[in-house]
């Protein structure tokens, strides 16, 4: 994305909106599991997000960033419609309150958890 810059970034969310706009059932997830600003990224995960919503504002948008974090923690955008929640199971319950808590109040899910054989546990 970066090597391709902000302008045809914007431009290619406008074409991927214009081709699924008419599909009821997207929802957008920017970040690709990862913290953009980390990768000083966010200006084009910003044109991309905003290029579809030049299109249709129909679709919500929101991101994924790494694990035990909200993404609100680095996408809190004005293009963001609702928080996504990654944490180990474990901590789960701690990581989705926080995200509860969280001002300006926004709707949430919990987008991902440990994955199968990622921890210690056994199989009966």
């Amino acid at each position: 994305m970066k090597s391709n810059g902000v302008t045809k970034i914007r431009e290619y969310g406008r074409w991927v909106e214009n081709r699924y706009r008419d599909q009821p059932n997207i929802i957008w997830v920017h970040g690709g599991d990862a913290d953009a600003g980390a990768f000083h990224a966010m200006d084009v995960v910003d044109a991309v997000a905003y290029g579809i919503r030049e299109v249709d504002s129909n679709h919500l948008n929101t991101a994924h960033r790494d694990r035990l974090s909200s993404e609100a923690d680095c996408y809190d955008r004005p293009w963001l419609d609702f928080n996504t929640t990654y944490a180990d199971c474990s901590k789960a319950p701690l990581e989705l309150r926080i995200d509860y808590e969280r001002l300006p109040r926004r709707p949430f899910v919990f987008i991902e958890g440990t994955y199968e054989l990622e921890s210690d546990w056994t199989h009966r």
